[in-house]
């Protein structure tokens, strides 16, 4: 038994009425840019980096938490030219509906939009195709029928076929997965949503960008946002305060954090805001669940 994905945007759309579970489909992430705006969700649902990290998110998903530190916020946002990271965006969806309320408020504001794999680069070998994340990982396979991805293989014991038909492309094209120059034979696509992308054209001042949390800011920030990124079981304790001591040092003396998390569109955020002091950080406000992180953040000395 072996099981077909999908990789041509004739099968995308004849499919498109017939999902009814976001895990049993399997679609090349290649078809994203060419893909219409109403089924890149649907590429975006399935694709994850070599980490089990998914790009895809929900509009909406903060839209009341947003509307309520922003009115926490308002006395300070408004005084001010302001300069915004938010940091983790995934596909840029939720930054946008931020930005869209934020600038209502006070048009003078610098937005970037980050997110630590916003890009991917193409590779194509003949009928395969490979497509590799901006660190050099192998994220997809697609050797038509099959789509492979590297994070979501099939379990052996239900579909053999596809593990050794895997098996045996990945080694045929080793070389060509570890080319330390794979990015200049490359074909470059990047993975914001379409309102992003439009975002980003129609504003000079929204702009979208890769950055990794393990990195240092190379800028000072009046707010750092940070949503639906910061789970303690995607980092260890040292990873986590290295995080910490990046959104630190990124923020500007008078500088607000804002951080939080949930489970979909309409529930409940955990989150709250901190402000910047010389040690660390303290707790301005907070929802009625605090953030998972908070004790850490609390112990923080930076």
């Amino acid at each position: 038994m072996f099981k077909k994905g999908i990789y041509t945007i004739e099968k995308l759309e004849k499919k498109y009425h017939s999902f009814k579970s976001r895990s049993n489909k399997r679609i090349s992430i290649t078809l994203y840019e060419t893909a219409p705006d109403n089924l890149k969700e649907f590429i975006l649902d399935d694709f994850c980096d070599p980490r089990n990290t998914f790009k895809r998110t929900y509009s909406k998903r903060f839209d009341k938490f947003d509307k309520k530190i922003i009115s926490i916020l308002s006395e300070r946002l408004s005084k001010r030219n302001l300069h915004i990271h938010d940091c983790g965006v995934s596909d840029g969806r939720t930054s946008v509906e931020f930005f869209e309320k934020i600038k209502q408020i006070n048009p003078n504001i610098d937005f970037i939009a980050s997110d630590y794999s916003p890009e991917l680069f193409i590779q194509k070998h003949k009928n395969i195709t490979l497509t590799l994340m901006p660190d050099g990982n192998l994220a997809e396979i697609l050797f038509p029928p099959f789509v492979f991805k590297t994070c979501k293989l099939e379990k052996l014991y239900r579909y053999p076929i596809n593990w050794i038909v895997f098996s045996l492309v990945k080694k045929i094209l080793e070389k060509k997965i570890k080319d330390p120059n794979y990015k200049n034979s490359s074909e470059k696509i990047r993975i914001f949503c379409p309102d992003a992308l439009k975002m980003e054209k129609t504003y000079n001042n929204f702009r979208l960008s890769k950055y990794n949390l393990f990195d240092s800011m190379n800028h000072s920030y009046n707010i750092i946002r940070t949503m639906n990124v910061l789970n303690p079981t995607y980092f260890s304790d040292k990873e986590m305060k290295i995080v910490l001591k990046n959104i630190h040092k990124g923020l500007s003396d008078d500088g607000c954090w804002i951080i939080g998390s949930n489970k979909g569109p309409d529930s409940e955020v955990s989150g709250a805001i901190y402000t910047k002091t010389q040690k660390g950080f303290s707790l301005f406000h907070k929802e009625s669940s605090l953030p998972a992180i908070h004790n850490t953040i609390s112990l923080f000395n930076a």
